[in-house]
């Protein structure tokens, strides 16, 4: 069996606490369930999934005891908490259970082995930085296009099937732990399948997508409620990541091999 959690932040302003969940937000964990439930049928194993909405973009003592329960209690072996400094909480739990972690935003291999163990780091959900300054730059100083940019709000994604390292969405080529079972083959081809439509992901919010596997969620308030409970009985929580590059957000999913 495979289970797999999700720890995901409510506000789109940095450390700030948002009781409503924003479309951007819902869209991480909704193509989360979707990665998750593909990787059951390829596996055709039983996946269950842990979600919850942090409510924070940094750690906190709540937030650690949370994801201690998780890794020590549900059978979760990985962590995803993607938003901002949870890292931080993640890896501290992670460190107390010999769990792994997956970092956000930038490759965050050497700060989350540092804070925790090496090779804590599976791989880590990235904006391409380098690769969107570059194009859009290219864009505006070399063909003149500033109207396409100036005061506009864009959503990014894939732009390349071929060169994942093109993409404003990725992982990391080196850091990223390749097995045998997901090559850095394996996932060029996902990306090109991404690109060309043959793999699709719902970008609706309205309600949780269909799905066959076990999603146990969570309202942000238990994280408190199992805080105060985790003080006794402490949790484990683990996880592993599929990035589907297509959309401005990652789909990840997190499991443990009986």
């Amino acid at each position: 069996m495979q289970r797999l959690s999700s720890a995901i932040p409510t506000s789109a302003s940095s450390a700030g606490v948002n009781a409503d969940n924003l479309a951007a937000v819902i869209r991480y964990g909704y193509g989360f369930v979707q990665g998750c439930n593909d990787a059951g049928k390829e596996m055709n194993d039983e996946i269950t999934v842990e979600y919850v909405y942090g409510n924070k973009f940094a750690g906190t003592p709540e937030i650690t005891a949370y994801m201690d329960t998780w890794y020590q209690e549900k059978g979760v072996q990985v962590v995803f908490a993607c938003g901002g400094g949870i890292y931080t909480s993640a890896t501290e739990a992670a460190k107390k259970a010999n769990g792994k972690v997956i970092g956000v935003d930038t490759d965050q291999a050497v700060t989350i082995n540092k804070l925790g163990t090496e090779g804590m780091t599976v791989t880590s959900a990235m904006k391409g930085l380098g690769a969107t300054v570059k194009a859009t730059l290219k864009d505006v100083i070399e063909n003149g296009n500033w109207a396409n940019y100036g005061g506009k709000i864009a959503t990014l994604g894939l732009v390349s099937g071929d060169d994942p390292e093109l993409n404003y969405v990725q992982i990391p080529m080196e850091s990223t732990q390749w097995t045998d079972n997901f090559t850095k083959d394996d996932y060029k081809a996902l990306v090109k399948s991404m690109f060309d439509g043959t793999v699709k992901v719902s970008d609706d919010t309205s309600a949780m997508p269909a799905h066959n596997i076990i999603v146990n969620e969570y309202p942000p308030a238990m994280i408190l409620i199992r805080t105060f409970l985790g003080r006794r009985k402490p949790v484990r929580f683990f996880m592993l990541i599929l990035l589907f590059p297509r959309f401005p957000f990652a789909f990840l999913f997190v499991f443990r091999i009986e």
